[in-house]
């Protein structure tokens, strides 16, 4: 199939408060749309980008929105390599441009040990868009009869149940913890590796993580 025409947005969503992980913060997510045609079919597919969770040097070298801004660059440049190109099937087509658009991420981050996941994140929404244009392509009806054979046989599990377990933020409070506690959920995330006086200190890393865990077991 030969991609015509390939196009690009993104919305801002906010978060309720700032969530932290890795030691840094993020306000909101930044969502990444791609819709790439061909002359009769076209494809969207959309992304959530994390700078912080796929290369934490990257988000610290910038503001929020610099990094998401770069991140969303490197999504524009893998599309528009794509565009008039002919393309056998989402997977060729990732393998095809993906050592060069990795290169274009160095680039543009200015780091050479950029981190590969960096690059992957920025390719979601744009490989999202490529299987759903290649299902419509080649008359798949259902997620299942899209996936290539050698891929099929370890995704025919199917698991009746599916847990939740509540992601609990360095700024989440100790009431919020409690409540979700009563809601009925016995497994919770705590994120550890909070940077307190943002420096950096190990040592303060570590003890505002056992001093969280402490205040935790004792409420609860």
């Amino acid at each position: 199939m030969k991609i015509k025409k390939v196009n690009l947005n993104f919305d801002i969503e906010p978060f309720k408060m700032p969530l932290g992980f890795k030691g840094g913060y993020i306000s909101g997510a930044w969502q990444s749309l791609v819709c790439a045609e061909t002359e009769s079919n076209y494809g969207v597919g959309m992304e959530t980008q994390s700078v912080l969770w796929s290369d934490a040097g990257v988000f610290t070298s910038h503001s929020e929105a610099g990094g998401n801004s770069i991140m969303f660059a490197v999504t524009e440049y893998a599309a528009k390599l794509l565009q008039g190109r002919e393309i056998d099937n989402p997977i060729s087509a990732q393998e095809s441009i993906l050592d060069e658009v990795h290169s274009y991420a160095q680039k543009i981050t200015g780091r050479n040990n950029l981190r590969r996941t960096f690059t992957l994140n920025a390719l979601v929404a744009l490989d999202n868009a490529l299987w759903v244009l290649y299902a419509k392509e080649t008359g798949k009806k259902d997620f299942y009869s899209m996936i290539p054979s050698a891929y099929k046989g370890p995704l025919k599990y199917k698991h009746p149940l599916v847990a939740c377990i509540p992601l609990m933020s360095y700024g989440v409070p100790l009431e919020d913890i409690g409540k979700a506690i009563n809601e009925g959920f016995f497994t919770l995330k705590i994120k550890i590796g909070s940077d307190p006086d943002k420096d950096g200190d190990l040592e303060k890393m570590l003890k505002w993580d056992m001093d969280r865990i402490k205040s935790i077991h004792a409420r609860f």
